[in-house]
């Protein structure tokens, strides 16, 4: 690793060495294609008569399909916002949950719906087997032109099964060479340092792009009212976290073609990720001393796209992708901790502090996917696109202290997924009127071995298990503008979502396997209303939807032990309201808010023998179901020339939520998560026309208690500076 991140460094000088060269002639002809601006043949800005007249962005056309879909362009946001994480939290209908500070682990969820049903892409690319450095904050948006969150319903180009959603991270294509390099100190000895280049041969249109991501946190902020066992009872002390120190580092090489006669695009790209990640906490919040567990991945990834063959009806693309996680999870510690970070217990024994037995478990997982895609232009207004993923997981694995009979990953586990679709989109009555529809093939096949204790011997023994089973689906997304400025739209889905490897197999330390779980499936169904209207002083826009999720055999995480298990409730109901509103003047700034509200319930009249559930139509535990926010932007645009000075401002809000089932809970244990508000400002200083940028922010500045997964306090008031530097 060290020496290819020295190779890494020598071609990044490389790479700003000719920008230099180029750096007047991309002045004349460089060309971003970015989601908050357009093209400059789609730009058409009129004002006569007092009537503006805009072509769309790139994020207005996302948004006017039939999908529930929200587009979020990045271009404002790349001084205010470090990753994909701290993006996406801010928009309605998700709620992000953390089990701590930075780079812990997290729960996305898209109108009710979390975990892998959510499936989230680059470009295209499924990243969910990628592994830890392709998590959301580990993924900066400076590379990034938009994100786009689709709620229900998923277009066919993306091939997935996802359950609840998609989240699309769509890269900025530059035309010319750039280099943009930030580095951000925080509370906590919290870095980040972002590098992300390109060099472009306007000629040949040879392409290199090196990027170098790395973070690092002490995580050690102070949780309030902790209860620690002192002289013989129990007393609240606050507490600083003291394990938790969480380290990534990503380099990235991407060569090849764009641009040209022959490809949009033809790129070889090799990432380097490594993880070091300190646990604090286990399942049930309890303090850990020395667990902690690593990470090495290795991505080959391999694409192709062009977008006018056949006269420009066809457009075609292609990638595949190779990929290696290296796991090392370590759990070897007889000493119990209290929160004051004092060793209270020595066990004598073999356990460690969440394993019955000490583990130093090991796992390799290697993962192969590809994908190809053909869109065809029928006529004018009507396309068709066949796309096909399929993906070869394979994890093993073993304790290297101590070797057991019913020990996980001793021989190859695999899985293997398949799924086809096929979409028809078509837009009549001038474009008034758009339909989408699509049908999707699912099929998965898993082989795995599950511990089983034989009664007869007396011993346990490994059961190879098999399942193989297939789904289909179908789509329709449809929208109509009954006016320029107001549409309505409707979508409807019969999803399915396969079984995770997570889910399926465990991870051999924290959570046990359970080879029998079964497919989710789920009747999705979206109605929104979207209007906005643009005068000369500025524009207002708004949009609503409600969501309705049937959902059966729904996967969920139950506590087991000191460990946890994914189990199949048979049926889960889901509806809700989301809503946001925007209005921006000019290069002014801008005020917008958004709010959710959702039931997420329990939908079993009768249990497994045909008794009645006592906590039917019961709220699922530990699930936010109201939330909102609100925020705004001032820019000062004379401060100096060719400068602007920004101040920018975020409220967050939580409604208070049961811990468990309230029905089947007394008094003393409906714990409530309580309600919860936080305050974030940022202050943004931008000199030579964007060349150079610091940014000043406090999130939490009233340093208010808040918490996340069954009542893991999280980060309290903390304070950050970024530079930045982009040509």
């Amino acid at each position: 690793m060290k020496f290819f991140v020295f190779f890494f460094c020598l071609l990044m000088g490389f790479c700003f060495q000719g920008l230099y060269a180029q750096k007047q002639q991309l002045s004349n002809n460089t060309m971003s294609i970015g989601d908050d601006s357009t093209s400059q043949k789609d730009t058409l800005v009129n004002a006569m008569d007092e009537v503006v007249v805009r072509a769309k962005t790139n994020s207005e056309k996302i948004e006017d399909k039939g999908y529930a879909v929200q587009s979020i362009g990045l271009k404002k946001l790349k001084d205010l916002k470090r990753d994909a994480l701290q993006v996406l939290d801010n928009s309605p209908g998700v709620r992000i949950r953390q089990n701590g500070g930075f780079g812990s682990d997290y729960e996305f969820s898209l109108n009710g719906l979390s975990g892998h049903r959510v499936r989230f892409f680059v470009d295209g690319i499924p990243i969910d087997y990628l592994g830890e450095g392709y998590r959301l904050y580990n993924l900066p948006i400076n590379s990034l032109e938009r994100i786009d969150i689709y709620k229900g319903v998923v277009p066919v180009a993306l091939g997935s099964d996802a359950l609840a959603g998609a989240v699309h991270l769509v890269s900025e294509k530059r035309y010319g060479s750039f280099l943009d390099v930030s580095y951000e100190y925080g509370s906590f000895a919290t870095s980040h340092l972002i590098a992300n280049t390109q060099y472009r041969n306007q000629t040949s249109g040879f392409t290199f792009r090196p990027k170098f991501f790395y973070n690092y946190s002490d995580n050690n902020y102070v949780m309030k009212d902790m209860s620690v066992y002192v002289d013989g009872r129990f007393q609240d002390f606050d507490v600083e976290r003291f394990h938790d120190t969480y380290t990534s580092q990503t380099a990235s090489v991407e060569l090849g073609f764009t641009h040209t006669n022959w490809a949009d695009a033809l790129l070889l790209s090799y990432t380097d990720s490594k993880i070091e990640d300190a646990q604090q906490t286990d399942f049930f919040n309890n303090p850990l001393g020395e667990v902690r567990e690593d990470e090495h991945d290795k991505v080959l990834t391999l694409q192709y796209r062009k977008s006018d063959l056949l006269n420009g009806k066809l457009g075609v693309k292609l990638f595949g992708v190779y990929n290696e996680v290296n796991v090392v999870a370590i759990d070897t510690s007889s000493n119990k901790y209290n929160w004051f970070g004092e060793v209270f217990r020595v066990a004598n024994d073999n356990t460690g502090e969440i394993q019955n037995n000490k583990t130093i478990f090991e796992y390799k997982q290697q993962s192969k996917i590809v994908r190809t895609n053909f869109n065809y232009e029928l006529r004018e207004n009507q396309n068709f696109t066949l796309n096909y993923v399929g993906a070869w997981l394979q994890r093993q694995g073993e304790n290297r202290i101590r070797r057991t009979a019913e020990e996980p990953f001793q021989s190859p586990n695999t899985l293997e997924k398949h799924v086809t679709g096929i979409g028809y989109d078509s837009s009549f009555l001038e474009d008034r009127w758009t339909l989408n529809l699509a049908l999707k093939y699912f099929q998965f096949d898993i082989a795995t071995k599950s511990a089983i204790y034989d009664l007869s011997s007396g011993k346990t023994v490994l059961d190879a298990i098999r399942a193989q089973r297939e789904k289909y689906g179908y789509s329709i997304a449809s929208r109509y503008s009954i006016h320029p400025s107001f549409f309505i739209k409707t979508s409807f889905e019969t999803g399915v979502r396969l079984p995770e490897l997570l889910e399926i197999f465990g991870n051999g330390m924290s959570v046990d396997a359970n080879p029998n779980l079964l497919p989710e499936s789920s009747n999705n169904l979206n109605l929104g209303l979207n209007y906005s209207t643009q005068t000369k002083q500025g524009k207002f826009s708004t949009q609503c939807n409600l969501f309705y999720r049937d959902v059966k055999n729904y996967i969920q995480k139950v506590p087991s032990a000191k460990r946890s298990i994914y189990i199949n409730v048979r049926d889960v109901l889901i509806y809700g309201f989301e809503g946001g509103a925007k209005y921006s003047w000019g290069s002014r700034g801008f005020v917008e808010a958004s709010f959710t509200n959702q039931q997420v319930l329990n939908n079993e009249k009768y249990d497994a023998i045909g008794r009645e559930n006592r906590i039917y139509r019961d709220k699922l535990p530990n699930q936010p179901y109201m939330f909102g926010n609100i925020g705004g932007q001032y820019n000062f645009l004379d401060v100096a020339a060719s400068s602007k000075l920004s101040l920018n401002y975020q409220l967050h809000y939580v409604h208070g939520f049961f811990r468990s089932y309230e029905s089947i809970s007394t008094a003393f244990q409906k714990n409530i998560t309580p309600t919860q508000l936080t305050n974030d400002i940022a202050c943004v200083l931008s000199l030579k026309d964007n060349t150079y940028t610091l940014t000043l922010g406090v999130t939490n500045l009233f340093d208010a208690v808040t918490f996340d997964n069954f009542l893991i306090q999280k980060p309290g008031r903390a304070f950050h500076v970024k530079l930045r530097y982009t040509i």
